[in-house]
């Protein structure tokens, strides 16, 4: 199997105080932090050239020949979301607003990023894509006041082109390198929070031939979710550290299959990273229920090709 990195919220708290203390220290160009164009260039490692790794999003997702990748490209216009870390972590803002949206530059894998940011030379800021909100709260992790913003896998239909604009959750932390009157620059290295899975069913009484799916229903096989599936993750984030956390769940995940009215073979799906994982499966068509059980690993920016076998539990 070969992996490559991919690539709703709360509101966010928005802070009026001034880092400085008079307009004329703030219309100097000592760095200090003002309302600047920034421009952002993307950091890769070596991999990524080679299609190991994913460290772009979005506009399309494409499973490249062998079946066993994806592709991926920005979209001029791509909108994601930025929050200075720095701002949240000195908490305070100092700004007049700590959050906003930036821009993919153009259509390439490998676009620039820009928009208008009130930062300062080394302000540290946290970039996602999809666009989010983030939220901020006066409670520290690890001594630091944190932004967080939630990831929401519930709504898929199975498709990858839904997965690429609306749950290929990317990450990253930008550094400010330069800045000058009304201009800033900064880089990023990118990098995907979620595993994007291709699942196809058979019938353990039939291996040769393909289960149809209408609906496919994805449960932990866990002592803390049995049963269940977490809709959401909270990924928290501080200058040089995020963490992403599975919240609580009552329920499976449920992944509604849209095929104009017909049934997928293949069904994709965006899951969370886990670490020896045990799933239940069930498969819904117009023929039945199917239902089976498969462990594995899901790393963040991989893409698993699966193909499961399920037994027919109405007959």
């Amino acid at each position: 199997m070969k992996t490559i990195y991919f690539v709703p919220a709360f509101l966010l708290s928005m802070f009026l105080a001034s880092c400085s203390t008079s307009d004329d220290e703030t219309s100097v160009n000592d760095g200090g932090r003002r309302l600047r164009q920034l421009t952002i260039a993307q950091v890769e490692d070596g991999a990524a050239s080679r299609g190991a790794h994913l460290e772009r999003t979005r506009a399309s997702l494409i499973e490249n020949a062998d079946g066993e990748t994806l592709s991926a490209s920005w979209t001029e216009g791509d909108r994601l979301t930025y929050c200075n870390l720095t701002c949240a972590d000195a908490h305070f803002a100092g700004i007049a607003s700590i959050s906003g949206d930036l821009n993919a530059t153009r259509s390439t894998p490998n676009a620039t990023i820009a928009g208008g940011v009130e930062c300062a030379l080394d302000d540290r800021l946290a970039l996602v894509y999809p666009a989010a909100s983030f939220g901020y709260n006066n409670k520290q992790v690890d001594g630091h006041y944190a932004a967080r913003y939630t990831i929401d896998l519930r709504n898929q239909d199975g498709t990858l082109e839904t997965i690429a604009q609306r749950f290929h959750h990317v990450y990253g932390e930008v550094v400010v390198t330069g800045v000058d009157d009304n201009t800033a620059s900064g880089t990023v290295r990118m990098e995907s929070l979620l595993t994007v899975c291709r699942f196809t069913f058979v019938d353990k009484a039939n291996q040769d031939v393909l289960i149809p799916v209408r609906k496919l229903i994805v449960k932990y096989d866990l002592n803390d979710y049995e049963g269940k599936y977490p809709q959401t993750a909270t990924l928290v984030a501080y200058p040089g550290y995020h963490a992403m956390t599975p919240d609580a769940s009552d329920s499976a995940l449920s992944i509604d299959v849209a095929t104009s009215g017909t049934e997928a073979k293949e069904v994709y799906a965006a899951l969370l990273p886990i670490v020896d994982g045990r799933f239940t499966f069930t498969v819904v068509n117009d023929e039945g229920t199917y239902e089976g059980t498969a462990k594995a690993t899901l790393n963040a920016g991989e893409f698993v090709p699966a193909r499961l076998k399920l037994t027919k539990t109405n007959q």
